[in-house]
């Protein structure tokens, strides 16, 4: 059951006004039906005495409320979109970072270890991720968790590292490690969104196996975002 538009508007309000609020209320009215609801409305709006101003406040709070509700409606409706993100760079070094041995397992700890580069695309600039893992001492693969900070962007990320890999690196006629890292990001600062990475990196080592420089790499960061 429905309200109509009277032909005795109140005093100063359209009947443009009341029509819309009487979309909205019959519009709740649909979704909770209940006829109390509309007998309690259809006395405070239509009957006049005791009830003029409080039909004036509640005309005039819904008028409000209704702008209120149309301002914010398409701000609402954009931010909840997300749209693709992708970015892609390179990495300039990675640090030998606070490594020690986790016990007799044959595994080392790293407490903290740096990955720099650059990326161009929706987040660019300068990055730097910084993580810590718990790596096999042969193959240095395992699970690494952390941050990665570019600009005022700021992405948690949590990936694993792939064995060692020796590739042929045909520009030098050599063989080289292969370090390669992949994962999942999501936004801690600077917008909201999720997605995944791959890194990669092909260089020359220490004597003692850490990356003396970088040679070929690639940094690629995709997914959702809400700017």
């Amino acid at each position: 059951m429905g309200l109509r538009i009277a032909h005795n508007p109140l005093d100063g309000i359209t009947n443009q006004y009341v029509a819309g609020l009487i979309y909205l209320y019959n519009s709740l009215l649909w979704i909770i039906g209940t006829k109390n609801t509309y007998t309690l409305f259809q006395n405070i709006v239509w009957k006049g005495g005791e009830n003029e101003m409080l039909r004036k406040r509640l005309l005039l709070m819904s008028l409000a409320l209704a702008l209120v509700l149309t301002a914010l409606t398409p701000a609402v409706a954009l931010a909840a979109k997300p749209v693709p993100l992708e970015a892609n760079g390179t990495i300039t070094s990675i640090t030998p970072g606070d490594v020690f041995p986790a016990g007799e397992s044959g595994r080392w700890r790293v407490i903290e270890r740096d990955i720099t580069g650059n990326l161009s695309g929706d987040i660019s600039g300068d990055f730097t991720m910084t993580y810590k893992a718990n790596v096999e001492l042969a193959t240095q693969a395992g699970n690494l968790h952390g941050t990665l900070e570019a600009g005022e962007s700021v992405l948690n990320v949590n990936g694993k590292i792939e064995p060692l890999d020796i590739v042929y690196y045909k520009p030098w006629d050599t063989y080289l490690p292969k370090l390669t890292i992949s994962g999942h990001w999501n936004f801690l600062e600077g917008a909201r969104g999720q997605g995944d990475f791959d890194a990669s990196a092909i260089f020359v080592p220490t004597p003692e196996g850490h990356v003396a420089f970088i040679i070929a790499s690639s940094f690629k960061l995709t997914g959702k975002w809400q700017p």
